[in-house]
Formats: structure tokens, sequence, C-alpha cells
């Protein structure tokens, strides 16, 4: 149940973050979504090497939780660690960009 909690609560957050980037591109706005993108870059060069290959494997490559642990030799639950420790970095230092 707790497992179910932490996955729900993690795609929680994505759903936040991804929306903050939806409502970005939809405003007339570009040059902040611009901004925005370029500080989604620079937020994931600061996360610990392993943290932003997962992120980019799971987030950008769309592959599921135990594709990456076979493919980086980790546990899922390694995996979903570093997922959700990028989600929180991510939704810390992108605060300026929520509305």
């Amino acid at each position: 149940i707790r497992a179910c909690f932490v996955h729900r609560n993690r795609r929680y957050q994505e759903y936040l973050i991804l929306h903050e980037l939806h409502q970005a591109e939809l405003t007339d706005e570009t040059v902040q979504f611009a901004d925005l993108s370029k500080a989604v870059e620079e937020v994931m060069k600061k996360l610990p090497e392993k943290t932003c290959e997962v992120f980019k494997l799971s987030r950008f490559e769309n592959q599921p939780v135990k594709s990456i642990a076979r493919q980086l030799n980790l546990s899922e639950k390694a995996v979903e660690y570093h997922i959700t420790k990028s989600l929180k970095v991510l939704q810390e230092q992108l605060r300026i960009y929520q509305n």
C-alpha cells in the first residue's frame, strides 16, 4: 500500500511539473518557455550522474522502471528513488516558473 502511495505521489509531482511546462508552452510568452527549458537543462546538469541518467530514461525516453533497472543494473526501488529525487529537485529549482 505504501509503495502504491509513493508511486501515486511521484506521478502527481511529475504531473505538476509537466503541467507547468505545458502551461508555459501554451502561453504567448515563448521566451519564458525557452527560459524554462534552459532552466530544466541546468537543473539536470546539477543532478548526480546516475539520477540524471535514470530520469532521462524514464521521462524523456519513456522506459519503464523494470527496463531501466535491468539496463543500469539497479534495483527497481533504486530507480524509483532516483526518479523521485529528480522530480523533487526539479520542483524546488523551478518554483519560480509556477503560477
